[in-house]
């Protein structure tokens, strides 16, 4: 795969050519401007279009000889890496072919910036290596007994001392390099024609070894010691970073050099007239310090830092990013408020906007869009409304209901009584649903008013619902009296009102009242399973007089389950999802030392409260019924065990805040 120089991302990032995989020729685009670009574009045809390597590899021999006697050297690397890349296409796969023929290159070279040029190339070439074979390079074990031109002799530590060594030479003759503008290997740069002429050489090739330098390919950052990575100065503004010493640690060490690269490329940098390169290597080392670095008050120093940009380079555009970083930073802070909790920084979205607003009006919206701000202010004004209701409550009983909501003040409800066999199989709710939703009549609306807070944070209120009858419903709720999806925010959530109710165990299932939990002797239930078309009756069933009945599983799948229970005037159609393995069709009694131990393991508890949220200083009233098996009997049975049990009350935070001592009647 051919990579050619690319100016990309944060640094512009200069990207150098490698060619592993397969051909990717054409990646850049040929322009009048640009030397023989008639000549290259006849070359990318025959490649891309026509499939015609070998008559390719022809005419790139023609124009290497005319390059190197014209001395264009960037086109002459470019024709001797192509050359490298249809050989290998043509021939058999050698992993070592275009190594070695890059290195027989550079030591037939005598040009120190084509030297330097190659030098880099040949790192990357290993590096992709690297990357491509990571298993077997870290599977090897370092031995003396290598061979040069044999890549695969390499361990892991050895390949990454190549590359180091590769990436070091390339850079070595700084000076040179700083001269040689990086329009005189035009040929070799992917895009960003308007950029090239703000960079030098050195520019190129320094990034390049930047982002292997910053690296980390042995576990824990590069540094020695962690107090290396404890040092403020990594992280402080950049006089302080520029006058810092940090001691060189022994041995290969690739962080320690992108520390000591980012010192030598501000220095480089600081005086220019335009200052976009020094802007963005600075927020790069900036980020990359932030993200590794384990001093003390690293978010102070990352902010710190951040401010010394936005406030000294304002009119430089780069600098927006700063901005980007820092309403990021708030942003983050604002994801870890807890109402419950740690409350610290509840207003932290207030503060994230104001980077936001501020970049828009210094940029211009253009700008502000591209760099991701126009999608973090969204975020934090996105809204949200959402409930949690209880499965089934019971008919003729006011209920509570827990709205969720972020950014409204306002909720407006309507519950909608359904037929649940048509509408509780819809999962997923697009647009369309949402309007058919809209358009259904409801038994009952409501508008309520929501607590106010600017500080863009979810909140909690509870609502009450008033008695309904027996039957299936849907809760829909929007922040906008229209319910409309194009300018409201919209939710739903299915729930029965009911006095039956039933729990599991495997494959048996026990009908109940929902408030006693006593069992329901004679419930019909209809069984049906679920697919992509909806649903289909499986099975009909009669619960015995402990409210029991069995769903077999099919043989040959695992389809998912729900029931219509009826027992009198009582009816529950429970949408809920029920799955079965196959084992659950026979429930095969663990084997333990003895039927105590078996009940013990085996035991469970389901409990049935007088309500679904109660409000600080409320009693909460609760039954519960233990089930187990024993090991000569499969069947399950109350858990009559007379040792006591001990119920735990927690609050949302799950700590625990009572206790009780039972035992089962």
């Amino acid at each position: 795969m051919i990579i050619l120089i690319k100016i990309e991302g944060m640094m512009q990032r200069i990207l150098l050519f490698s060619f592993l995989m397969v051909f990717s020729f054409g990646l850049w685009a040929q322009t009048n401007t640009i030397p023989f670009a008639k000549e290259w574009a006849e070359i990318d045809s025959l490649l891309l279009k026509k499939n015609l390597p070998k008559s390719a590899l022809e005419k790139i021999n023609a124009l290497y000889n005319l390059t190197t006697k014209t001395n264009l050297q960037d086109q002459s690397i470019k024709c001797l890496l192509y050359r490298l890349s249809i050989e290998e296409r043509i021939t058999d796969f050698n992993v070592n072919q275009s190594i070695n023929g890059i290195k027989k290159y550079l030591q037939q070279n005598t040009d120190p910036t084509q030297e330097a040029v190659l030098c880099a190339i040949l790192a990357k070439h290993y590096l992709s290596y690297n990357d491509q074979y990571r298993y077997e390079v870290y599977s090897k074990k370092s031995t003396n007994q290598i061979d040069s031109n044999d890549v695969k002799s390499f361990s892991a530590i050895q390949l990454h001392g190549l590359i180091q060594y590769y990436f070091n030479k390339s850079i070595s003759n700084q000076q040179l390099l700083m001269n040689t503008p990086l329009n005189t290997y035009q040929a070799l740069v992917l895009g960003g024609n308007g950029e090239i002429e703000k960079y030098s050489l050195f520019d190129l090739l320094a990034n390049e070894a930047l982002t292997y330098y910053k690296g980390n390919d042995f576990g824990p950052p590069d540094f020695n010691t962690n107090s290396e990575w404890s040092n403020t100065n990594l992280l402080e503004t950049t006089t302080t970073f520029l006058s810092a010493h940090f001691p060189g640690p022994s041995g290969v060490n690739k962080n320690w050099l992108a520390v000591q690269l980012f010192q030598n490329l501000l220095l480089k940098h600081r005086q220019d007239k335009d200052p976009s390169i020094f802007v963005l290597t600075n927020l790069e080392r900036i980020e990359w310090i932030y993200q590794i670095g384990q001093m003390t008050k690293k978010e102070e120093l990352y902010e710190k830092s951040l401010k010394e940009i936005m406030n000294n380079y304002a009119s430089t555009p780069n600098s927006i990013r700063a901005y980007s970083l820092l309403a990021n930073a708030s942003m983050e802070k604002a994801r870890s408020y807890n109402p419950y909790g740690d409350t610290t920084n509840r207003y932290s979205y207030e503060n994230a906007l104001v980077y936001i607003n501020a970049a828009k009006k210094i940029y211009g919206i253009k700008s502000w869009e591209t760099n991701g701000l126009y999608n973090l202010y969204n975020e934090i004004n996105r809204r949200q409304l959402f409930a949690k209701i209880e499965k089934i409550n019971q008919p003729k009983k006011p209920f509570r209901v827990l709205i969720n909501y972020r950014n409204t003040d306002s909720v407006y409800g309507r519950i909608i009584k359904i037929d649940p066999k048509i509408l509780t199989d819809r999962q997923h709710f697009s647009k369309s649903y949402w309007y058919a939703f809209s358009l259904l009549t409801p038994v009952d609306n409501f508008k309520n008013g929501l607590p106010a807070s600017s500080d863009h944070q979810q909140h909690a209120a509870e609502l009450k619902i008033n008695a309904l009858p027996t039957g299936s419903y849907l809760l829909l709720l929007s922040s906008g009296k229209q319910f409309d999806t194009s300018t409201d925010h919209l939710s739903a959530n299915y729930f029965s009102v009911s006095n039956l109710t039933y729990f599991r165990d495997g494959n048996k299932f026990f009908v109940r009242e929902l408030e006693t939990g006593k069992p329901i002797a004679g419930a019909s239930v209809k069984v049906f399973n679920k697919d992509n078309q909806g649903l289909n009756e499986y099975s009909n069933a009669l619960a015995n007089e402990n409210g029991l009945f069995i769903v077999k599983n099919p043989k040959n799948k695992q389809p998912a389950f729900c029931f219509e229970i009826k027992k009198g005037k009582d009816y529950l159609f429970s949408a809920e999802n029920e799955y079965m393995t196959f084992a659950e069709d026979t429930n095969p009694p663990i084997e333990p030392a003895n039927d105590e131990n078996v009940e013990q393991q085996n035991k469970q508890l389901f409990f049935f409260t007088d309500r679904s949220l109660y409000r600080p200083g409320q009693i909460v009233q609760f039954k519960a019924i233990g089930i187990t098996r024993g090991k000569t009997q499969n069947a399950s049975k109350l858990y009559t065990n007379t040792k006591p049990v001990t119920i735990y009350l927690k609050d949302a935070n799950q700590k625990r805040i009572d206790s009780l001592q039972l035992t089962f009647n």
